[in-house]
């Protein structure tokens, strides 16, 4: 029964090996990438304003207040300040004694041997040997033991510390202080992790942390909107070269902008920014990984994949970190022979019409408005005929003339009449509707 258990548990445990996927990156999102100089901290955001800052370092943060600090020169000016520590503490101490199982070879051991030799030769009269933690002696009836025990104190120190003239001493700032920061140094020009409490054995996105591949530093995480976010340093003799890779799904295409920022090595200016959107893709890393593994693979290292040949879905234009609006006129054949109409002509012609415009107001017939009044209800106004005269100056019948009267006076009152129904039956209409609407919004 015990047998088919255990072959029971062993089935388990391998189909549960097989079945499992490698542990994946879950990215935590990057909320500040920033540029340290002597004059002060720029956003890399605004990547118009950074040009002639002379950058010391790039600061990257996480949700949780993680943050990685990478040089961005060779001088030991550009490294990251470590955190501040107390210059000493005290020791934490404590007794135990020395035993041969443990210490038979060590300077305590040594001691308590001799501390037995004098203990014997003082109560027996002859030597004894140390056994376990006590003091022996070889007698009539066999070994005898002899207490008390050699006792020693233990001093020990924190992290960061050594023991030295009854203090610990601080020896690594980084080691002693959890400020939650993980710096890159430089060891003979080239990045090196820093020996540093918060500079973990493994990158596995839990948290943000660096990891250096081919001699760049790589900082993966994500974006506010969700999408993969990487930030790669890579240094030089000359330049050192900050580069943001950034994923952007669009409606119909996956993108990838890369923010590119160069800083003079000698001087630690950053002399040129420059934004490029083209298709592609950053692929998260398989597994968590060493973060020196000198050796990028697509199961420790994030990967990008551009096609800079390829043309991108311009969804948006004219906005930061998008591409300039223009006019695509490729598709028009005869764009090259296009060439500025000559428009002394059309103005010539312009003139003419206006011309003809101005004059044909000649012609319209002139009519006296003086009798309107008398046309409005309960009008006391005195009925006159309406006259009606035309005279023509231009054209091809110009001076021809003439003028008629047209006299509605016997018709005046009926109209009259006419016109008070009609207001007085638009003034109800009015009124009617303005009623039903109030009712219908109530």
């Amino acid at each position: 029964m015990k047998r088919l258990t255990a072959f029971l548990i062993a089935c388990l445990v391998a189909f549960t090996a097989m079945v499992t996927p490698a542990r994946a990156f879950l990215p935590v999102p990057i909320v500040v990438a920033e540029i340290v100089s002597a004059s002060g901290v720029y956003a890399v955001g605004v990547l118009s304003g950074l040009v002639g800052v002379a950058g010391l370092y790039l600061t990257l943060k996480d949700a949780q207040d993680n943050q990685v600090r990478i040089p961005l020169g060779p001088n030991t000016n550009n490294e990251p300040p470590a955190p501040s520590a107390a210059s000493s503490v005290s020791p934490s101490s404590s007794n135990y004694y020395c035993t041969t199982q443990s210490f038979i070879s060590s300077q305590c051991f040594q001691d308590a041997q001799s501390w037995c030799s004098y203990y014997a030769n003082l109560n027996w009269g002859e030597g004894g040997s140390m056994i376990g933690s006590t003091c022996w002696r070889r007698g009539i009836a066999g070994w005898v033991g002899a207490d008390p025990a050699y006792p020693v104190t233990d001093n020990s120190c924190p992290a960061g510390y050594s023991f030295s003239g009854g203090s610990c001493v601080l020896q690594n700032a980084r080691r002693a202080t959890d400020d939650k920061t993980c710096d890159i140094l430089l060891s003979s020009g080239q990045f090196a992790t820093a020996d540093d409490m918060n500079c973990g054995a493994t990158v596995d996105g839990t948290k943000l942390a660096p990891m250096i591949r081919d001699g760049k530093v790589i900082a993966y995480g994500t974006n506010s909107s969700g999408q993969p976010l990487m930030w790669e340093v890579t240094p030089g003799s000359a330049k050192y070269t900050v580069r943001e890779y950034q994923q952007v799904q669009t409606e119909t295409q996956t993108q990838v902008q890369t923010k590119t920022i160069t800083v003079d090595a000698a001087t630690s200016e950053i002399t040129s920014t420059e934004v490029q959107t083209s298709p592609g893709k950053l692929e998260t890393p398989g597994s968590q990984s060493v973060p020196t593994q000198a050796e990028p693979t697509t199961e420790n290292t994030p990967t990008v994949t551009q096609d800079t040949t390829k043309p991108i879905d311009k969804i948006t234009c004219g906005l930061p970190g998008t591409p300039a609006c223009a006019i695509d006129d490729t598709q028009f054949s005869n764009r090259d022979d296009f060439s500025t109409p000559n428009t002394s002509s059309a103005s010539d012609h312009l003139d003419t019409l206006k011309t003809g415009v101005e004059n044909s107001k000649d012609i319209l017939p002139g009519i006296n408005t003086s009798w309107l009044p008398s046309l409005l209800p309960g009008s006391t106004t005195s009925c006159d005929v309406i006259p009606i005269s035309f005279t023509i100056s231009s054209g091809p019948a110009a001076g021809l003339s003439g003028a008629e009267n047209l006299d509605i006076c016997p018709h005046l009152d009926v109209i009259r009449q006419i016109l008070g129904y009609l207001f007085g039956i638009s003034a109800v209409f009015y009124i009617w509707r303005s009623f039903t609407r109030s009712n219908e919004g109530a």
